[in-house]
Parts: C-alpha cells; structure tokens; sequence
C-alpha cells in the first residue's frame, strides 16, 4: 500500500470521526436546563446515596444524601436540588428541604459528584417497606421544567407494647379481677393481635374463662383494657411468681406472625389468720387459746384485751407472744373481773405480716354455757339463794375443838402404852 492511499483513507476517516464527536461532547444542547431533551437526561444522573439509619424507623427521623453527577462536557451554573416529601414522609421542622447546588460542571462524577443531605420523619404506623422520595433538580425560577426522579427509602417497623398490670399481689384461694392495659408503644399499628399469659406452675389462673384475647387493631399510641377473674390455689406457697405475657400480631409485609414476648412478677400471699378460743379460767385468771391457722407465718404476736363492756381488766391488758408458725398454738392469760353476766369477750391479736406491716385481728370469743361469769370461780359472791345470809363465824371453834379432842386422844393413847410396858418388866 503506498503513502497516497494511506493519507486517503486516513482523510475519509477523520471526515466520519470528528462529527461523532462533536455529537458526543455536547449534544446539541445548550446549558442543562433543558431537561425536556433526553439527550441532557441521559447525561445528569441523580441516585441515593445512603441512608441513616437504614433502615428508616417509622415514627423516628432519619437522614439520606443524594448524589448528582454530569457525565456530559458542557457546565452550567444556579441549581437547586429539592426534595418533595410525600406520605409516608414528612419535613422536620428546622430542616430546609432544598439544597443549593450552584454550577454543575462538565464532567463532574464519581467521586466529584455533587452530594447533598436531606432531613425527613416517617409517619407512625406505616408498615415496613420501600417508600419512593420525590427529588427535583431545576435551574432557579424554572422548577417546572425540572428534573425529576424518585429515589426509595427503606422503612421499618418498631413494634413494642408496654403491658401494665392493675393489681400484683393475691392472696391465695382468693378470686379476685385483673386488668392489664396493653399500650402500643412501638412506631407501628398493630392488627389481629392475639394477647396470652401464663405463670409458673399454674399458681395462678383465669376463673371462667381461657388466658387468651384478641384485639383486632391497636394503634400507635392507642391503649386497651383486658380484663380477667383470677385465682390461686389454696394450696400455693407464698412468694414472688414469673407471670408471661405473650402478644402475636401479623406481619403484612411476608405474610408471617410475629411475636412480642415480655414478663412481669406477681405476689402470692397467704392470709394470716387466728382462732383465738376460750381455754379455762380460775377465779379471776382467764385462759385463752392462739391459734395461727393462715398460710404463713406470724412475727411479734401479742395478744390483748381491750378495753369493752362487761369486763374489767385487774391485770396486765397484754401478753406478747413472739413469733407464730403456720399451725401452731400457744396460751394466752388474763386477770378479769365480769362486771355482769356475758357469754363473750373480746380478744385483739397483733402481728407484723411478711412484708413487714403491722396487722390487727380482732375475735370475739364465746364462753361455754357451763361458765358462769358471776360463780364462784370468779371470786364474787355466788347466785345461790340457799347460801345467801349464812354465818360461818362458828368454823374456828369447831377447829378448835378437834385439835383439843385429838390432843386428848393421843395422851390417853400414850399413857396406856407406857404402863403395859412397866408391867412387862
């Protein structure tokens, strides 16, 4: 090939290459602000960068940077980049939705791109998801020519509950109404809830009903009320018990049940109880029988006599005890004086409970019929009309005379022994 065909294909070479390229570099356009053209849209790239935090917590604010990139040769200069929030997405106050971005340089990419931060708040109760976020770029005073483009927001949800329980102690055998107030407290809606709770070894259980509840919706923020009649056996020892609660709900986005899990403690307490029962008197000393027949044991019992008709205290009004196990019995006694005829006195019984509170118990106590207040036992002067106006003033000369007869008696006796044993020798 000589050097003349070369220089000629070279020529016709240059001839289709230079107008590809001036097609390449600028695009027939002008400056940038004719987003209309597809050329200049093909050239200005908009995208998300990131996200924080990702993802978006409904309920909560989040930030997200936008990148705009000129992959084109030409520069033009005045932009602005604004965000256009639609729901689930809402503006912060305080925080500007439009970025001032100025010129746009040619070639401007990659790491050079332009970057622009933005600041927005999801919307309580949306369910999880990608949400599309509107962003314009537009030449000032020409924003109905701008560009637009969504970018998309990963959104999840915060489920919690908080659970409140209206009563923590139960005293066992006793029926008694629970009501626990479940709030949603999470950054989602919650539908088709089903609410359960259970405790440790059945020591507490719903009367009348099953443990379970269904609430259909319940919305951020919003409260409901779920009553139950509980009881406990009589048989269940005292002390602190684990009480679960259990809440599924549906998860709309995969179709599947999600749970929420948490725990409480509840009390059960044994009544503290006394028989207090009449045991035996003595003239004026009474005796009483203590008994602890509740389910737990008694500290610092003592045992009184309050001030009542009927009765007059001649004595010490109160007998300390000490501490009483379950079951166990003990005396109590008193110096009374009946002041008329009753069949009943009353007995006040003070103890400090488990949690250390001071507790008062007050038994009236029946006397048997075979108890007379105003017999002799008491002291006082008897009923009897047969006894009424006798004179006993004779008894210490008939003591007298028995001794005198008995002394006599025996130095007869004496004397006869000593003189058969004279005659003896």
């Amino acid at each position: 090939m000589n050097i003349q065909r070369i220089i000629t294909l070279l020529s016709v070479l240059l001839i289709f290459t230079i107008p590809a390229y001036a097609e390449t570099a600028d695009y027939t356009y002008s400056d940038l602000a004719k987003f209309n053209d597809p050329e200049v849209i093909q050239l200005i790239n908009m995208k998300m960068v990131n996200q924080n935090p990702d993802p978006a917590i409904a309920g909560d604010v989040f930030e997200f940077r936008v990148s705009v990139e000129n992959i084109g040769g030409l520069s033009d200069g005045n932009y602005i980049l604004e965000v256009n929030p639609k729901y689930p997405f809402e503006a912060v106050p305080g925080e500007s939705l439009k970025s001032q971005i100025g010129v746009i340089a040619d070639y401007q990419d990659g790491k050079d791109a332009i970057i622009s931060k933005f600041k927005l708040k999801v919307a309580k109760g949306v369910y999880a998801g990608d949400y599309p976020v509107e962003i314009i770029l537009y030449k000032v005073g020409e924003k109905d020519t701008g560009l637009k483009k969504e970018v998309y927001i990963n959104v999840a949800n915060k489920e919690a509950t908080e659970v409140k329980i209206s009563k923590k102690e139960f005293n066992a055998g006793e029926t008694t109404k629970m009501v626990f107030t479940v709030k949603n407290v999470g950054s989602a809606n919650l539908k088709d809830v089903t609410f359960s709770w259970d405790t440790a070894d059945n020591v507490l259980l719903p009367v009348g009903s099953g443990n379970s509840r269904y609430i259909q919706e319940l919305d951020v923020g919003q409260s409901t009320n779920i009553e139950y009649d509980v009881s406990s056996s009589t048989d269940a020892d005292p002390g602190l018990y684990q009480l679960n609660i259990n809440m599924t709900f549906n998860d709309y986005k995969n179709g599947s049940k999600q749970s929420i899990l948490t725990t409480a403690g509840v009390i059960i307490t044994g009544n503290t109880d006394f028989e207090v029962v009449y045991s035996e008197n003595q003239g004026n000393s009474y005796s009483f029988s203590v008994s602890n027949t509740g389910k737990i044991q008694a500290n610092s019992v003592s045992v009184s006599v309050p001030r009542q008709d009927g009765w007059k205290i001649s004595g010490p009004d109160t007998v300390i005890i000490g501490n009483l196990l379950q079951g166990d019995y003990t005396y109590a006694s008193f110096s009374l004086l009946p002041e008329e005829d009753t069949q009943n006195i009353t007995i006040s019984v003070k103890y400090t409970d488990d949690k250390g509170v001071r507790q008062t118990l007050k038994k009236v106590v029946n006397l048997p019929d075979n108890v007379d207040s105003m017999s002799e036992f008491s002291g006082l002067k008897g009923t009897n009309d047969e006894t009424e106006g006798m004179d006993y003033s004779f008894v210490p000369y008939i003591i007298v005379g028995i001794l005198l007869v008995g002394g006599v008696a025996y130095y007869i006796i004496r004397r006869r022994k000593n003189s058969k044993n004279k005659l003896d020798i």
